[in-house]
């Protein structure tokens, strides 16, 4: 919504109108003559259109002033049914509808005079923008209002549909709420010009379907990676397919999952997935909130925080909040018609021409001076679901994504999502304080500001294709947990076994990751098992293979002795997601070596042996060995970078309201 437009006409003050925004001119002579209070309420519908009505009261201080003219700007093209009274006669407003708001033009036909004389103007009207229902999941956006220092008073009231029950955030947070038989009823005593910002659920699912083109154009055999959508704190992914499952399946240290692929040359791959998504509130996976590293505070391509200048503007800062606020008060959402093609401007740019800003440029600016006063943070790459282009720009036409930052608070030791982009163009909306439930990560920019690249960047070349589909779903199932586990011995020159040395391989054969996979033994009294130490605490991403290394030893016997054990694989509950513990049993027959201690000394030299061959520049012989002889072997194998003529992640977006 936008400021409130005024008029002066001669010796007679013209009194501002209300919008979610108010701005008056003249404001100590408003004061002065007129004391005014404002109460707003809010009905939202099951067909999300919200029914606007102002009360606006107005008594004269002095005899001198009154009101001749009222005009209202509503930041809405498609507000419908206007409805305007004065102390109780109807009054026909004109009004003209711009391309992003309506304005509304109310004379009076009555003069007003004398000490003590009250106004009571009504306005009525039905606004589609302000209220959401997407799944599960009812959305309220109230914009704020500027200058609530020229009111009196100022009440919001807020009636929603029953079903969907009190709100699971909300902001502010002080309210009273009652209910009748079809709504609840929230109201908000004074909110000094705050805008409310309400979700009504704690979950929404989503069903994803998206496809990877990966094209080897080479004579040679080539290898490649992608990044997969991962789990988060805040999301849960369960793919129900992944054709062809990649040869390796691996977590860095930004949580991305990434698959690496073998292509036949001349050769060009899809690569098919299809998942659910499960969006909270709060966090689903709490120990996906890694400990920010070094690379965390860095420099990088887009991100130059130690830049003089940025360092000067982000001392003038006190923290994240303030950050997030200079963003979105500096930056203007761009007004040119979005392309693939757009240049990312990076945040030094982006300060120097803030009009031409996106979602990637109110990303790149709050990261660069987070990180200059050391604050870590990192750039999320995703989906962000919209239905209103122009107060959440968003394009999935040609899988053009959205991004928005995260940042690291040390006292809740989490990484904290924002949007200062939708911050921007929602004109007050609080994405710093509450975010929603719109939000997809597809990948995750944390140890570079560019790479791994997201979903829908894996296009070939010259060919403009619609690889993303979101939509929403009804239920999110994760079935229990299903490993295949094959013990293997191990073997010199791959052909003499050696005794009571075994690799266990262990495959997730679902499409969801597990955490916190506790493995132990049960052998007989006169056997030890050896599995490595962080066997009580392996996490599996979805259909990945590990290989674990495992000793079984006699404490008596020195020769070879046939035993059988069992493995029990247990996997931790989950209470957000309702899992409880499940503990399953593998049995093997296996030959065990002589007493551990017998083996411990050499052991221990060959280990410091192999340490020593992987200092430079021994390690660098070994791997050129390495290389040359694969490259003999297997005619050679090329490994395919990921292209870096990355897809801008710019969105279509109409002209952006004016800010105030």
């Amino acid at each position: 919504m936008k400021k409130i437009k005024i008029i002066i006409l001669a010796s007679i003050l013209v009194f501002l109108a209300y919008s979610a925004k108010i701005q008056p001119a003249l404001a100590q002579s408003t004061n002065d003559n007129f004391d005014t209070s404002l109460q707003s309420s809010y009905t939202v519908s099951n067909d999300e259109n919200t029914f606007v009505e102002h009360i606006i009261t107005i008594k004269n201080k002095t005899p001198e002033y009154y009101i001749k003219k009222y005009s209202l700007s509503v930041s809405s093209a498609a507000i419908s049914n206007v409805q305007v009274s004065s102390n109780g006669n109807s009054i026909t407003p004109k009004t003209q509808a711009g391309k992003t708001s309506t304005q509304i033009d109310i004379d009076f036909p009555d003069v007003l005079v004398g000490k003590d004389k009250t106004r009571r103007l009504i306005i009525s009207y039905q606004n589609p923008d302000l209220s959401r229902i997407n799944g599960k999941v009812l959305e309220v956006n109230i914009p704020h209002m500027a200058n609530p220092e020229h009111y009196n008073m100022q009440k919001t009231i807020l009636h929603t549909p029953l079903e969907f029950g009190l709100p699971n955030r909300i902001t502010p947070e002080d309210y009273s709420y009652e209910h009748d038989n079809e709504h609840w009823t929230l109201t908000f005593n004074n909110t000094q010009g705050q805008g409310v910002s309400a979700i009504f659920g704690t979950e929404q699912i989503f069903n994803l379907t998206i496809r990877y083109h990966l094209n080897n154009p080479n004579n040679q055999p080539a290898i490649t990676q992608v990044s997969l959508p991962p789990d988060t704190a805040w999301q849960k992914i369960n793919y129900q397919q992944l054709e062809p499952q990649p040869r390796q399946l691996e977590q860095d240290l930004d949580g991305n999952w990434i698959a690496t692929y073998y292509l036949p040359a001349n050769q060009t791959t899809e690569v098919n997935m299809q998942a659910s998504v499960l969006v909270r509130t709060e966090p689903i996976n709490p120990e996906l909130q890694p400990e920010p590293k070094l690379e965390h505070t860095a420099t990088q391509k887009y991100w130059p925080a130690t830049d003089s200048d940025i360092l000067t503007l982000s001392q003038e800062l006190a923290d994240t909040q303030a950050i997030y606020d200079y963003t979105i008060e500096t930056l203007d959402y761009t007004e040119e018609e979005l392309t693939c093609e757009m240049e990312r401007l990076g945040a030094k740019k982006t300060l120097e021409t803030p009009h031409l800003a996106t979602c990637q440029e109110f990303t790149d600016v709050f990261i660069t001076l987070a990180r200059s006063k050391k604050i870590p943070a990192r750039r999320m790459v995703g989906y962000a679901h919209s239905e209103n282009p122009r107060l959440r720009p968003l394009s999935m036409v040609t899988d053009v994504l959205h991004t928005w930052p995260e940042y690291y608070d040390q006292e809740k030791k989490a990484w904290i999502p924002i949007d200062p982009t939708w911050g921007d163009t929602t004109q007050g909306v609080d994405y710093f304080n509450q975010f929603d439930l719109n939000h997809i990560v597809f990948a995750i920019n944390g140890q570079s500001s560019q790479f791994p690249y997201a979903a829908g960047a894996y296009k070939l070349a010259q060919q403009e294709t619609k690889d993303i589909q979101v939509e929403f779903g009804q239920e999110f199932i994760i079935g229990e947990p299903n490993f295949s586990i094959e013990l293997q011995p191990e073997k010199m020159l791959q052909t003499v076994q050696i005794p009571g040395a075994y690799q266990l391989k262990i495959k997730n054969n679902t499409g969801s990751a597990w955490y916190n996979v506790q493995l132990q033994t049960q052998v007989p009294e006169q056997i030890t098992a050896k599995l490595p130490k962080d066997s009580n605490q392996l996490n599996f991403l979805p259909y990945e293979e590990k290989t674990l290394n495992l000793g079984l030893y006699n404490k008596k016997q020195w020769l070879p002795q046939t035993v059988n054990w069992q493995l029990s694989l247990t996997t931790a509950a989950n209470e957000n997601l309702n899992l409880t513990e499940i503990n399953k049993n593998y049995e093997f027959t296996s030959q065990t070596s002589g007493p551990l201690d017998r083996y411990q000394e050499p052991i221990e030299r060959f280990q410091n042996q192999l340490k020593q061959l992987c200092q430079p520049p021994a390690v660098y012989y070994c791997l050129a060995g390495c290389v040359l002889t694969i490259a003999l072997s297997t005619g050679g194998l090329l490994v395919l970078r990921r292209r870096r003529e990355y897809r801008a992640l710019h969105r279509q977006s109409q002209k952006p309201e004016e800010k105030s």
